[in-house]
């Protein structure tokens, strides 16, 4: 049997929205099923919030931090050269204007254009995305090996049936908001807006409903043919949708909190009956090795990616000690913000200077315990200043050894401080 990988990306979705994260919305049944199955990934956290640097890390493996060099040839190109076919469906013109897209040898652009709420949850952009891009896939002979397929999700229109929206709206609520244009909001005072902020999650349940219902059609299709072929399915949430947990709403405003940096992310193989919940820290970066290790190409460039290796081989019952450092910890870029996770605390940094971030006089540092906040909403930054001294320290040391250009040697250690347990 041959192997292939199926990517399926979903801008937007958060672990907030799902049920096998907890989500409390709407049910997500098929999904949950799905995720039963599968390596679910509890501490999946993005290196960047720039669309760009995000697909560099999954096609090239290559970190956020990391600086652009020689070796950064793109994931399709490395299937193309072994003489594997590559498939790629997406509603972005940001995807589709990456450099690497024009690599895949079949592209399809699915036509998902904003328009008015629909009567029937088929008729929606999200389930039109994919019908269409399944459609187009296994259209594609021979059967690519690699199938990316990039939903714009809560990016795109949010023209869910007005009834998805009521189903939880209580006795005592102001009816949802109506309108498909996606919120974007900034306010300090949330109890202010409270009506508003339960509107606007009334219609993103809607939209993770119809994500629901669609991805039946996707399951439908890989189990038909995994009965040819052994398939790996890698699903992932891109940038969570901020929905006031932190007084912003959207994606258009930069943020490294929870909400948008944490995302789901599980690999599912068709045949397995019983996935695993695993805690080690994984990035996007992560993805590049596991899709050429499982599709057996191997060449001496793939192995010197030192922020990209395989995670289905990660012996995840070990202590944290005992994991790879590269899964201890986990590191977000943005312009004037980072934050950086360890096993037990969540840091976040960020500055209004125009200046660099290491040359800004004036910043705001917050830190949080994990996983019990995983929320991010208890700053005890006073209380365990030494902590985040440490924290921003270890992060220096990270960015210092990917800035380094040759051979870096190993990646740092991490301080014992931040791999013990809070008291």
């Amino acid at each position: 049997m041959a192997r292939r990988v199926v990517v399926v990306l979903v801008e937007g979705v958060g672990i907030n929205m799902l049920g096998a994260y907890g989500g409390p919305w709407l049910p997500t049944p098929t999904l949950n099923a799905t995720s039963i199955r599968s390596d679910v990934f509890d501490r999946f956290w993005l290196d960047s919030l720039s669309l760009e640097r995000l697909y560099r890390s999954m096609w090239c493996g290559l970190h956020a931090g990391e600086p652009d060099g020689a070796l950064a040839t793109p994931l399709p190109t490395w299937l193309q050269d072994s003489g594997l076919g590559t498939f790629l469906a997406t509603d972005s013109d940001e995807v589709l204007a990456l450099p690497s897209s024009n690599e895949f040898e079949s592209v399809a652009r699915i036509d998902v254009a904003d328009g008015d709420e629909v009567s029937r949850w088929e008729d929606a952009g999200i389930a039109r995305f994919f019908e269409e891009s399944i459609t187009a896939w296994l259209a594609v002979e021979p059967a690519p090996s690699l199938v990316w397929l990039h939903s714009r999700g809560l990016r795109g229109p949010w023209d869910a049936p007005y009834e998805l929206r009521k189903l939880q709206q209580g006795e005592d609520d102001p009816p949802p908001p109506r309108g498909t244009t996606p919120p974007n909001a900034n306010f300090q005072d949330r109890h202010e807006h409270a009506d508003e902020l339960l509107g606007w999650n009334q219609a993103a349940s809607a939209q993770v409903h119809l994500l629901d219902e669609a991805w039946d059609w996707f399951v439908s299709a890989v189990e038909e043919q995994s009965k040819q072929d052994e398939y790996l399915v890698m699903f992932l949430g891109l940038q969570g949708y901020p929905l006031g947990e932190h007084g912003v709403v959207g994606l258009e405003q930069e943020t490294v909190f929870a909400e948008r940096t944490r995302c789901p992310f599980w690999i599912w193989k068709p045949e397995s009956p019983l996935g695993r919940r695993l805690d080690f820290f994984v990035q996007p970066s992560h993805l590049f090795q596991t899709i050429l290790d499982w599709l057996q190409i191997r060449s001496p460039e793939a192995a010197v990616r030192p922020c990209s290796s395989n995670i289905l081989c990660i012996n995840a019952s070990r202590p944290w000690n005992e994991i790879p450092v590269s899964h201890q910890s986990a590191l977000t870029f943005a312009d004037r913000a980072w934050s950086c996770q360890t096993p037990w605390w969540s840091g976040i940094s960020s500055s209004d200077s125009e200046q660099p971030r290491e040359l800004a006089d004036e910043r705001e540092t917050k830190l949080f315990v994990l996983p019990d906040d995983r929320f991010q909403q208890n700053n005890v930054f006073r209380r365990a200043r030494q902590i985040a001294e440490s924290l921003e320290a270890y992060r220096s040391l990270l960015i210092d050894w990917m800035c380094q250009v040759g051979d870096r040697g190993p990646m740092p250690c991490m301080p014992d401080r931040l791999l013990e347990r809070p008291r």
